[in-house]
């Protein structure tokens, strides 16, 4: 007698539901192997709920098995398990198997397969790999603890409210298990997001400081659409990446020739460079660079103009542009900063026209009365760090656009995380930023290029990976669509099963947020899914059409 193993994957609300699926299949025989909580993704992931995962695996008996199915099942097994991704494993482990022979078609001699003996060391051997596996795994596990705790920064002691029936609940709060004497059950959880009815309206409650701020945005986008058949408004559709103070072009700081056995200059174009372009195009981002000339104003050493050509040609191959950091160290004024700076694009003998410029919250005031000046007259829209006194996007002068950053691409916390989930919602907006001043400045370990090059290519392509389906922007295209954004006028109704939108501008952008329905057909404008019951939509006239199918659920409030 010989045996055959059957390992599958079954998902369901509860892990108890996944092992029963597991169990219906398999039989009560089946053993489980992993449980995984898969949680849920999107923009919208704080209205969805987690799946559990099962793999569970069962051996059966049969009275013969052909060797080439043993050896073809162990290898499918291994390979289903993606265990190379993870180490190496010793040939030494596998040196009385021959599935390599079986696999190849030289096996002369067979009958040890048709042993129990075969069988069970490719079962010892599988489950010696599967154990470590599951060491690389809880050493993996450790570390994402280590970055959950370097990213928490959410309040976490907050009043414990237990709703009563009729609640619709979005979020709720998780209990620390080692000071809890007794078990809580998941519906008894401190409530954090709540929903209810009275006399055909919605009452909704926030248990947090989550309103302070443009997280506000997303939340109150959501609860409209929850309390409403449809909700459709407008959106800039833009993803923003901004280097600031990047390229360098004066080798001001010695001390990076001990770290890097480079210059400044040759550190940026040899090392930094072609890492941003590989993070940009992994992402499938568009870059704005923030040139900095020089950092101290005061210390003589003054910027070279030999590499200009290059990076504006390597940015023009990257579809990325060029812009003004105005930043500083050291110079008498920010006048005297222009003026350096002008001199030294002068040099540079290039006729590139700058359309952007970035500049610290605190000279906003400062710089609009230096718009006229002649490194500044074709700006058409600054740059700030985030700060809750300057919207998201707005109008800095008639004239000039201010866009805020919305995320540090080096420092992200879970509060930036779901202030930046919220702007996307309510905006398709985003500005990441990427401050290389102290990369070049450095005062710790922790600014060394090596390090902080892993962290933003990881935040980079994972928290913003959920995003794609909007548009990746240069900051002054970017500019192009928040002024119709800030310039829209529209309306909307809706008649049976077609909404009818009047907007002032073709060419803005609409999200469209339904409960179960579906878009049938779209006249004047075109439409994108991405998300369940999301559309991106686009005005190409003034009056759109939208068409919903008839058939399925429809919410009713």
């Amino acid at each position: 007698m010989t045996s055959k193993m059957t390992i599958n994957k079954y998902q369901g609300k509860t892990k108890e539901e996944a092992i029963e699926k597991a169990k219906q299949e398999l039989g009560e025989g089946a053993v489980v192997m992993n449980v995984k909580e898969i949680k849920p993704t999107g923009m919208f992931k704080a209205w969805k709920s987690s799946v559990f995962e099962v793999t569970a695996a069962r051996e059966e008996k049969e009275s013969f098995v052909d060797p080439r199915q043993v050896a073809d099942l162990t290898a499918k097994t291994v390979k289903t398990l993606n265990l190379a991704a993870d180490e190496n494993i010793s040939p030494k482990e596998f040196s009385n198997d021959r599935t390599s022979d079986i696999l190849s078609g030289h096996l002369t001699n067979v009958p040890e397969l048709h042993a129990k003996d075969g069988l069970e060391k490719r079962l010892e051997n599988l489950s010696n790999i599967l154990e470590k596996q599951l060491s690389v795994e809880e050493s993996r596990q450790k570390e994402v603890k280590e970055e959950e705790k370097e990213r928490q920064d959410l309040q976490l002691e907050i009043p414990w409210y237990q709703v009563g029936s009729g609640t619709k609940t979005y979020m709720v709060g998780l209990l620390d298990h080692s000071k809890q004497k007794t078990q809580v059950e998941n519906e008894d959880l401190p409530t954090i997001l709540w929903r209810n009815g009275i006399k055909g309206g919605s009452v909704f409650c926030i248990v947090g400081d989550y309103m302070k701020d443009s997280t506000a945005l997303g939340l109150l986008n959501g609860m409209i659409t929850e309390a409403s058949e449809y909700y459709i408004y407008p959106v800039v559709n833009a993803q923003n990446l901004s280097m600031i103070n990047f390229p360098a072009f004066a080798d001001e700081n010695e001390e990076m020739m001990k770290l890097y056995s480079q210059s400044v200059t040759g550190m940026t174009r040899d090392i930094m460079w072609p890492s941003l372009v590989s993070i940009v195009e992994k992402g499938k981002l568009k870059m704005t660079c923030f040139m900095q000339p020089q950092a101290d104003y005061e210390d003589g050493i003054e910027p070279d103009t030999k590499d200009m050509i290059f990076y504006l040609k390597q940015m023009k191959e990257q579809e990325a542009e060029v812009g003004l950091s105005l930043e500083y160290k050291n110079a008498g004024s920010l006048r005297e900063k222009l003026d350096q700076d002008a001199d030294f694009f002068q040099k540079s003998d290039s006729s590139y026209k700058y359309g952007a410029a970035f500049a610290e919250e605190r000279d906003l005031d400062t710089i609009t009365g230096l718009m006229n000046t002649e490194l500044l007259k074709n700006v058409s829209t600054l740059v700030c760090e985030y700060t809750e006194k300057e919207p998201v996007v707005s109008y800095c002068t008639d004239s000039v656009t201010l866009q805020s950053v919305t995320s540090d691409g080096m420092n992200y916390s879970y509060s930036d995380d779901i202030r930046m989930r919220s702007i996307q919602s309510s905006l398709a907006y985003t500005n990441v930023m990427l401050n290389m001043h102290d990369i070049f400045w450095p005062q710790q370990k922790t600014d060394r290029w090596q390090i902080m090059q892993k962290h933003f290519s990881s935040n980079i392509l994972t928290y913003w990976k959920n995003f794609t389906g909007f548009d990746s922007m240069t900051l002054s295209e970017s500019n192009t669509r928040i002024r119709t954004f800030l310039n829209l006028d529209f309306s909307e109704s809706r008649t049976e099963n077609e909404i009818t939108l009047e907007t002032s501008e073709k060419g803005s952008w609409f999200l469209l947020r339904t409960h179960g329905e579906e878009i049938a057909e779209i006249e004047g404008g075109t439409e994108k899914e991405i998300e369940d019951g999301t559309y991106l939509i686009q005005a190409q006239d003034t009056t759109v059409k939208i068409q919903i199918k008839t058939s399925g659920l429809h919410y009713d409030r």
